[in-house]
């Protein structure tokens, strides 16, 4: 493990919620957490993108299919409440791979029914959406914290934040559009079971993005947990020469001791002068 001693006084030191670990986490990571609610966007739009093959391929008037496509948020008024005293108990990175599993039970068994039953299917769409429903409804609201708890309080991990919210947001919404495009060109082609089993392995692929990404995550902390950050008085810097009030750089300045075999002591060139070890 690592000691790190950080200015706790002065112009730009961390304030008490900064932790200097988390603006070294690596961006691209949250590639897996944005997947994990890509399903809930495609996999929402199903029914209502191949609502004229369901009407001629299993016998449902449309006032059923409309039924099945708003199904999904029954469940919402609980299964939110739920979710946020889950993801409190269990972690959001935890609750989040059960959210994405009752997305993925869900979308299989809508897309097994025309294959598995016959006669009327209405109850068991019903079923998948209502699974489909109870982990699509809080799975946004357990990533958002995810991805804002990723990066530190600093200016630059105050900018990455919000370019990982436009990407995501961005992801989620071409899942929409994509939807409404290759569901119904692929059933017009193909008939009602291919884009069933697309609209399936999407959601499952949401499903493993959401345990890698988990996996993920506790590699992060445990390397973070490699280091020690203790609170060090901050002494005034140099002058800045383009400073007319001669008023002193309180940049942030930390010393880093390795406690590795060796033993070795190092700190960075610009700590004071007179430190000495």
């Amino acid at each position: 493990p690592s000691i790190y001693m950080v200015s706790s006084g002065g112009l730009g030191s961390p304030s008490p919620s900064h932790d200097p670990a988390r603006t070294d986490r690596p961006t691209w990571m949250l590639i897996f957490i944005a997947h994990a609610t890509f399903a809930t966007f495609f996999c929402y739009e199903t029914f209502g993108a191949l609502g004229p093959q369901f009407l001629a391929d299993t016998g449902l008037d449309a006032a059923s299919v409309g039924v099945l496509y708003s199904a999904y948020s029954i469940p919402a008024f609980v299964s939110i409440f739920v979710a946020a005293v889950l993801s409190q108990i269990l972690t959001p990175a935890r609750f989040c791979i059960i959210a994405t599993a009752c997305v993925a039970i869900g979308v299989c068994i809508v897309a097994a029914s025309p294959q598995l039953f016959t006669g009327n299917i209405f109850p068991i769409l019903l079923a998948g959406q209502l699974f489909f429903g109870t982990g699509s409804s809080p799975l946004y609201a357990t990533v958002c914290p995810i991805i804002t708890g990723w990066f530190g309080d600093d200016l630059d991990s105050k900018r990455r934040l919000s370019f990982v919210f436009g990407v995501v947001h961005g992801w989620l919404r071409f899942g929409s559009f994509s939807a409404l495009y290759i569901l119904p060109y692929l059933g017009s082609r193909w008939g009602l079971q291919l884009p069933l089993t697309v609209s399936m392995f999407v959601g499952l692929s949401s499903m493993v993005s959401a345990v890698v990404f988990y996996f993920l995550e506790k590699r992060v902390k445990a390397s973070e947990a490699q280091h020690v950050y203790v609170p060090l008085e901050a002494t005034p810097g140099t002058t800045d020469e383009n400073n007319d009030m001669g008023t002193h750089d309180h940049t942030d300045r930390h010393i880093h001791i390795s406690t590795g075999p060796e033993s070795l002591t190092s700190m960075n060139e610009d700590l004071h002068p007179e430190y000495n070890p």
